[in-house]
């Protein structure tokens, strides 16, 4: 035990220049690991020259140079790096379990139908059919005729039998309520209701030249996501729970009241972006494939795709208000009031930080096949538990095959202190030298007098009194790829393990269920 003790003790006890020699020539996740090591090998990173070299192996704008920076600031900026990029994350997928179900239901349901947990639906020739696939066999539990003729939309033809290809379905969570679309018209239809008369439609009168190109229930099933074919137009109808944390599902009664299809919860074209620059309307960013992923802070967090603006495509987090003109009045989303809390880089995004690093450097990341390319390839996000973590599924268009693949990715989000702060920040008008510049100019010395003075009475643009960057530094959201599933997406989820704690970071599992079979990975923060 003496010797075991006296070898490790010389392992560690090596020349503190030949250790800084050595760490100069690790990878960057191999130099977060030796960081946690030992007091000993962590003293040693701490060298400025050192710091600094495996600084700029990372993507972090501008550079950090040891001539102007303290080596306790380096030490931070690797920190904050080594949390942000996840350089101490371990991935590990386990086998993918496929469906075993017979082969002629499963093409079925991939032509004909949709599955979202343990229910799978199938419309075929009229005829709706709702099977439990949670046992060996598919068990059929509710048969029933599709509400083609049964009554007029307003404003709109019957709902006819359409084509296959034109058809779009969404199930509920619950597995009890079934949305059709078809061109303009939606249909939701209680599956496990005993008369005919469980449907509720709507038509979208002014969506002149637009079909509806993508269905999804959220929120507990009391929100339904349309996607358009206007450049990602994304319109949420129905009414969010007023218990966010509950897990009581919407039935029947909420979609056919005043606050269900008939309400329009949210618009993403109206959505106005906060900008920082004196641009145009036409070269605002616009947001598209917006989804709602958790109700907090007196409104939603979503994620979505961020084009133009003078900017490359990439995927944004942020935050949207919910307001309520009256007591009788139904919530809707403010879409004046958004703050983009992080900014996620796909691979023209992060380029300027991926060319500076020399590209890829860490397990080839930031490569353009392990990176998202934010356009329209319809995305689903989910969030992780305690909110760190962004589940991101993107259409694989990076590679023609026959059958559709999908890519994940797992972002690192700002923590909820950074988050609150950037809230309270936007709700706050910080004048910077545009205003003091104007300031100045209409006032003069008067301005160190006591005199009443109005906002209107400074002409100046609104986003003269937006907030300026925080840090020195910017480092690039580099997404971590897991890799490809088989299929089109059906389920999102991250959970914890049972038998783990509760503790910030520690593990996580990641559960995503396809039309052909089911992915999950173990990610370990250490």
């Amino acid at each position: 035990m003496l010797a075991v003790r006296q070898t490790s003790f010389a392992a560690t006890s090596l020349p503190l220049e030949l250790q800084q020699h050595v760490f100069d020539f690790l990878d960057s996740k191999s130099f977060a690991a030796v960081r946690n090591v030992c007091r000993s090998w962590r003293f040693a990173t701490t060298d400025s020259v050192t710091l600094e070299r495996q600084l700029r192996k990372l993507p972090i704008l501008p550079p950090a140079d040891v001539a102007r920076e303290s080596p306790r600031n380096l030490a931070r900026l690797f920190d904050e790096a080594t949390q942000t990029l996840m350089l101490g994350m371990r991935l590990s997928r386990h086998p993918d379990v496929p469906q075993v179900i017979d082969a002629k239901l499963r093409e079925r349901i991939g032509m004909y139908g949709t599955s979202r947990g343990s229910r799978s639906v199938v419309v075929d020739g009229g005829m709706i059919s709702l099977y439990d696939m949670s046992l060996d066999l598919p068990v059929p539990i509710k048969q029933r005729q599709l509400a083609e003729f049964e009554g007029l939309v307003t404003g709109s033809p019957w709902l006819n039998t359409p084509p296959l290809a034109s058809r779009y379905l969404a199930l509920s969570r619950s597995g009890r309520l079934l949305a059709i679309a078809r061109e303009r018209t939606i249909q939701i239809i209680d599956m496990l209701a005993e008369d005919n008369l469980s449907v509720v439609h709507t038509y979208g009168t002014w969506a002149t030249g637009q079909s509806i190109c993508g269905l999804a229930f959220e929120q507990n099933d009391h929100l339904l996501r349309v996607s358009w074919s206007d450049r990602g137009r994304v319109i949420y109808y129905g009414t969010p729970s007023p218990e966010p944390a509950g897990e009581q599902w919407a039935d029947m009664l909420h979609w056919q009241g005043r606050t269900g299809l008939k309400h329009a919860f949210l618009d993403t074209t109206r959505i106005v972006l906060p900008s920082g620059d004196l641009a145009t309307s036409e070269e605002r960013p616009v947001l598209a494939g917006v989804q709602l992923l958790r109700n907090a802070h007196s409104g939603f967090m979503f994620a979505a795709q961020q084009h133009a603006g003078g900017q490359s495509s990439q995927y944004v987090y942020g935050h949207i208000q919910v307001t309520q003109s009256g007591v009788l009045s139904a919530p809707i989303a403010d879409c004046t009031s958004v703050t983009i809390l992080s900014r996620l880089d796909s691979f023209l995004s992060s380029m300027p930080y991926t060319l500076g690093c020399g590209g890829s450097f860490a397990d080839d990341r930031g490569l353009w096949e392990n990176m998202p390319s934010a356009h329209e390839h319809h995305p689903s996000f989910t969030l992780s538990g305690d909110g760190n973590l962004l589940l991101l599924a993107e259409r694989s268009k990076k590679e023609i095959r026959h059958h559709q693949r999908t890519q994940l990715f797992v972002y690192r989000l700002p923590s909820s202190k950074q988050v609150e702060h950037k809230l309270e920040d936007s709700q706050t008008l910080w004048p910077n030298e545009t205003f003091i510049a104007a300031f100045e100019a209409r006032w003069g010395e008067l301005k160190r007098r006591r005199i009443p003075m109005k906002y209107e009475d400074f002409e100046v643009d609104h986003s003269a009194l937006q907030p300026g960057e925080s840090g020195k530094h910017r480092i690039g959201r580099i997404p971590i790829c897991l890799g490809m599933v088989h299929g089109s997406v059906t389920d999102l989820a991250f959970r914890r393990p049972d038998d783990k704690g509760e503790k910030e970071g520690e593990e996580y599992q990641v559960d995503v269920a396809t039309n052909q079979s089911t992915a999950q990975w173990s990610l370990i923060n250490v």
